[in-house]
């Protein structure tokens, strides 16, 4: 065997770890600000650039897009096994 080779088969990680996947909580955490910060930057240049409007923020939207996206969420995680399913399949289960 040459030197500075291992006879081991593991490789050497040097300390890193696996990373876990995030959750969907931690995601509609992290999204729902930025979501509700970039429908407000789009909003007044829209309204500002392309219209002429003053531009007026939207303070309820940072209230009602949480709520918003927890309700979407929680429907897709319902019905998603339902993408998974043929629709012939699916037909056949409601008679």
């Amino acid at each position: 065997m040459a030197s500075g080779t291992s006879s081991s088969s593991m490789p050497i990680t040097c300390g890193t770890s696996r990373r876990r996947r995030p959750s969907a909580r931690s995601i509609m955490k992290k999204a729902s600000p930025s979501a509700s910060l970039c429908a407000e930057i789009a909003t007044a240049l829209i309204a500002d650039r392309l219209f002429d409007l003053p531009v007026r923020l939207h303070p309820w939207l940072w209230l009602v897009l949480p709520s918003a996206l927890l309700v979407g969420m929680s429907g897709w995680l319902a019905t998603r096994h339902l993408t998974r399913v043929p629709p012939m399949q699916s037909i056949r289960a409601l008679g």
